[in-house]
């Protein structure tokens, strides 16, 4: 599954073809799948109401790996970006969410409360 992105800025780094027409797409893994059918439990309906069009995002992206990437069915001249487990922020109703997993251990992004927070800290 992709989620499209729009980007309205670039906080640090260059994405240079990770964003043309500024839509970037990464891949979000749907989590676990029924055992006998191997079809994924979570369907897209179920992600677009957990993360609505107009979430904010903020995401730590890079070139996805080139066996995703090559699978990829994009429009136009896109590229698949990738991120890592903690490379995906959610602003959910003012709150800071990481998009995949909370790993403990790994407070130095959790400690920012707010969407607004860690891009402030981003930007300083």
């Amino acid at each position: 599954m992709l989620m499209e992105i729009t980007v309205d800025q670039t906080l640090a780094g260059h994405l240079g073809e990770l964003a043309p027409n500024g839509l970037m797409y990464v891949p979000v893994p749907q989590g676990p799948v029924y055992a006998v059918t191997r079809q994924p439990v979570n369907g897209v309906d179920d992600f677009a109401a957990a993360v609505p069009a107009g979430t904010v995002v903020v995401a730590f992206a890079g070139p996805a790996r080139e066996d995703l990437a090559e699978a990829a069915e994009l429009p136009g001249d896109a590229h698949l970006a990738g991120v890592g487990v903690q490379g995906l922020y959610l602003d959910d109703c003012g709150n800071l969410v990481g998009g995949f997993h909370d790993i403990p251990g790994n407070a130095d992004w959790n400690r920012y409360p707010t969407l607004d927070a860690l891009v402030t800290a981003i930007q300083g």
